[in-house]
């Protein structure tokens, strides 16, 4: 395994410290800390704010949730209410309806009991062939 491993020298490598800029002391990385940990102040800075609005949005949501509570019962409420009129009403449509169809029965009834046409054709032609009987009748009896 310890093949694996390249050792020797390359560019740029000092070992940690020396004239090309890689050590402890160097100017840049001086710079370049300074303004990691500026960044870092910065973003505790915003997550400090974001931290606070998290909780205006935490309270914000309690008292919603209080209002849909009391949202929720008042409807069960006016809903429960309302089932109960229409229950009422429903019942009182239906009674209508009941006596309705009392009624429509006994005018298909009545409508039963009228004579169709040819019950009436019939009806008319005895009643003439009845007339013209008795008007025979009384022709014989009445002339001299």
């Amino acid at each position: 395994m310890s093949d694996n491993i390249i050792r020797g020298y390359f560019p740029g490598d000092s070992g940690g410290a020396g004239e090309d800029g890689g050590g402890p002391e160097d100017p840049v990385l001086e710079k370049r800390v300074d303004r990691l940990e500026a960044d870092v102040a910065e973003m505790k800075a915003t997550l400090r704010a974001h931290s606070s609005d998290l909780s205006e949005i935490k309270l914000a949501l309690v008292k919603l949730d209080a209002k849909l509570d009391k949202l929720d019962a008042k409807f069960d409420g006016k809903l429960g209410e309302m089932d109960g009129r229409l229950s009422g009403k429903l019942g009182a449509i239906d009674g209508r309806l009941a006596g309705i169809e009392g009624r429509i029965s006994s005018v298909e009834w009545r409508l039963n009991q009228i004579p169709g046409h040819w019950q009436m054709l019939g009806l008319i032609a005895t009643l003439l062939i009845g007339l013209a009987g008795l008007m025979f009748t009384a022709g014989k009896f009445l002339h001299p």
